[in-house]
């Protein structure tokens, strides 16, 4: 059997990675120390609490810093999702505890993360079409090296991927591209 990872390293730690413009994973590890001080001073019954806290900020004006999400914490968790941000966004995450008088004690603290924004590419008409030019070719020479590679079928009457028929497009001609607009992957 091979050598195991180690639940923690030593030390408290609060992360976060971007997954997309929208989301967010955060993980934590606290140590068996710290979960004990936290047990003697913040313990409701038997256990200790978290919460974890995401809050939008302004980075420039910290006093516009607004809290986007709020949760208690199952006490074994140590990583959680957080969808619907605005991309672009300044966040920062806090994993703490609630105070005899209802107030948040932040614990741990991520630092500010930028979400990226979500944009689209604005192409002027001849820009577009050269684009799309390109893409064609591309593809029609892809698919006749492949076919050509693979000892594939001969090219069939009417088949787009024929190199005469590419070559027959006069994909270079000025309004060839059509006003059809993709989605980028």
């Amino acid at each position: 059997m091979g050598m195991r990872l180690a639940r923690g390293y030593g030390d408290d730690c609060l992360a976060v990675m971007v997954r997309d413009p929208y989301q967010i994973y955060i993980y934590w590890t606290l140590t068996e120390e710290t979960k004990q001080k936290n047990a003697k001073i913040w313990a409701v019954g038997t256990e200790v609490v978290y919460q974890l806290r995401v809050l939008q900020t302004d980075p420039e004006a910290p006093e516009r810093t607004t809290v986007e999400y709020q949760a208690d914490l199952p006490p074994e968790a140590t990583g959680w999702y957080i969808s619907g941000l605005t991309p672009g966004r300044a966040y920062g995450v806090q994993l703490g505890v609630i105070d005899e008088r209802g107030q948040f004690v932040a614990m741990l603290d991520s630092g500010v993360l930028q979400l990226p924004p979500v944009t689209i590419i604005e192409l002027d008409e001849a820009e577009r079409e050269r684009r799309q030019g390109e893409a064609l070719r591309a593809t029609a020479s892809t698919a006749v090296d492949v076919r050509r590679i693979a000892g594939g079928p001969a090219p069939v009457e009417n088949d787009p991927f024929t190199k005469d028929e590419v070559a027959a497009l006069n994909l270079d001609q000025p309004g060839y591209a059509s006003d059809k607009r993709g989605t980028q992957a």
